[in-house]
This record gives C-alpha cells, structure tokens and sequence, in this order.
C-alpha cells in the first residue's frame, strides 16, 4: 500500500488486494467536509471508517458520525472496517476500547471489523483490506 497522508480536501486511490480492485475515496472528517459524505454513498460497496486511537477526547464525536453513516439507507447492510489507527502511540485505545467506545455492540444492520493498525508505519491496514475483499 501506498504511503498515507493526512487528508486535506480529499484524496482518491486505488489498490489490489487479491482479486478486488478498490477505490478509496478519502474525504475527509473535519466538519464542512462531512455535510458532502452522502454524495459517496450510491456507489459504495463498503466502508472504511479511520479512528484516531490516540485522541480518546473525540471517540464521542466519532462514535455518532459512525452511528450516522451505519443507519444511512444507502449503506444499509454493507460492511463496516473501523481501523484504530496510531496504534504506534504509547496511549493507543486497544481494539477492545474502541469497540466499546463505539457502541459497536448494539450494532446489528451491518458486518464490522476492527484493525488496529499505524498508517504511518503502513502497519496492519492491509488486513482490513482483505476482510472487505473477502466479504464481497
């Protein structure tokens, strides 16, 4: 996988995990950016939605943009691969916080699964890549 960077705007990339040829249309989380979210959704087969591991201060502002995005009609169903990033910082949420801070246990409507990963070590997000291709 390639090197990742921050988001400013947004960014597309394209990957090969197995067979799968996947899009990533990263766009972003700061708030303006999230109002244009929905105009992605018609043709999304899956989700990947990133966690700063390391900013526990936002898990509540992150736990209800996913909520939202799981309960949107147009991704109703479709799987979810939440990745808990910055795992290479020392006070890193564990896979098993960020499930819990997630509320992923009530979650029912779609598959999900959780990386613990460090884009910048471009460490374990390929997992989560391969789940996806293997869901579809």
């Amino acid at each position: 996988m390639p090197y990742t960077v921050p988001t400013v705007g947004f960014n597309v990339e394209e990957i090969q995990v197995g067979k799968l040829n996947v899009k990533m249309w990263d766009i972003g989380g700061q708030d303006k950016l999230r109002a244009l979210w929905p105009h992605y959704f018609g043709q999304t087969d899956a989700v990947a939605f990133v966690i700063d591991s390391n900013d526990k201060d936002r898990f509540d502002i992150a736990r209800k943009e996913l909520h939202t995005l799981i309960s949107h009609k147009d991704l109703a169903g479709k799987p979810f691969l939440i990745l808990a990033n910055k795992q290479d910082l020392p006070n890193a949420a564990s896979k098993q916080e960020i499930q819990q801070a997630m509320a992923l246990d009530i979650v029912t409507s779609s598959p999900i699964y959780i990386v613990e990963c460090s884009a910048t070590k471009n460490d374990k997000a390929k997992l989560g890549f391969e789940w996806i291709a293997d869901y579809l």
